[in-house]
């Protein structure tokens, strides 16, 4: 299906600061999601688990309803403050944040956090991602999939914040094969730190993949959706991700707490002529 969308291949680290460059200098906005396979469609945890456990998809709406249910009944065992009760949106962020299979997608505003995303398990000379879609174009194309009556609910509240707008677009009697970008209304750190957003399909019972295409037809889906495809040979990875640990792009900081700054330390393994100091890691012609 990534035939329906635009792909470019970059080859260099030189390649990925180009196109950050002419992203940044856009007058679209767009939004990012890094993938270490090239190869994987974009798909929810919760499209993820049913795959594995071979549930038809037409059963996955009432297996989300089991789940939330499930998490409110229980997460006040592990939490202080759980979310009111009907506060679906900040109820499914939860969820996300933990672990837990939801209709959730994670993207960011920043192409080098995608960048980052994609290149930080990529396998030497494979093939790694990072998909672009242009953020006021996905919103307008979602809003116009709906009837005239759902766009007037929801005509002030056009970044899709209240627990109306939600029920609205997720309304599980009536679905609508498209896509959303959604955020909770407090957002936890980690969201903040990797400026991060939630796109969400409408239609649980069909693949992401198959809302995102419905969203218009082949050619304006190829303007506004492209797939950078990195070719992550092992000079690749080792420079880029030098590059961007100097721009303080890495585990630690992405993921605040010893967990993170513990995992940012895997690095060496692709780095090896990388050292720690003062607790960051640094390439070697960068130390003193």
């Amino acid at each position: 299906m990534t035939n329906l969308f635009e792909t470019i291949t970059v080859k260099s680290w030189n390649d990925i600061a180009k196109h950050s460059e002419e992203l940044i200098t856009s007058q679209n906005r767009f939004v990012f999601r890094g993938q270490s396979n090239a190869e994987w469609d974009l798909k929810t945890s919760l499209e993820r688990a049913a795959g594995r456990l071979s549930i038809d998809y037409y059963k996955i709406p009432e297996i989300e309803k089991g789940l939330i249910r499930k998490f409110q009944r229980e997460a006040y065992l592990y939490i202080k403050h759980p979310p009111d009760d009907n506060d679906v949106m900040q109820w499914l962020a939860l969820m996300q944040h933990h672990g837990a299979p939801t209709r959730l997608l994670d993207w960011t505003y920043s192409f080098l956090i995608a960048v980052y995303f994609a290149l930080e398990h990529a396998e030497p000379d494979s093939e790694c991602a990072v998909w672009v879609i242009d953020y006021d174009w996905l919103r307008e194309r979602g809003l116009s999939k709906l009837p005239k009556e759902k766009r007037d609910q929801i005509k002030d509240d056009r970044d899709l914040k209240k627990l109306e707008t939600v029920d609205v677009l997720f309304d599980s009697s009536s679905p609508i094969a498209s896509v959303y970008r959604l955020n909770p209304f407090r957002l936890n750190q980690r969201l903040i730190l990797q400026q991060g957003l939630f796109l969400a399909p409408g239609d649980i019972s069909r693949p992401f993949m198959y809302n995102l295409q419905e969203l218009s037809d082949i050619r304006d889906l190829k303007n506004h959706i492209k797939k950078i495809i990195i070719c992550a040979d092992i000079s690749l990875i080792k420079d880029a991700i030098l590059h961007l640990h100097r721009m303080n792009i890495n585990r630690a900081t992405l993921f605040p707490g010893l967990d993170g700054f513990s995992a940012s330390l895997g690095s060496l393994n692709v780095v090896p002529e990388a050292v720690v100091s003062d607790g960051l890691i640094v390439g070697d012609e960068y130390s003193s």
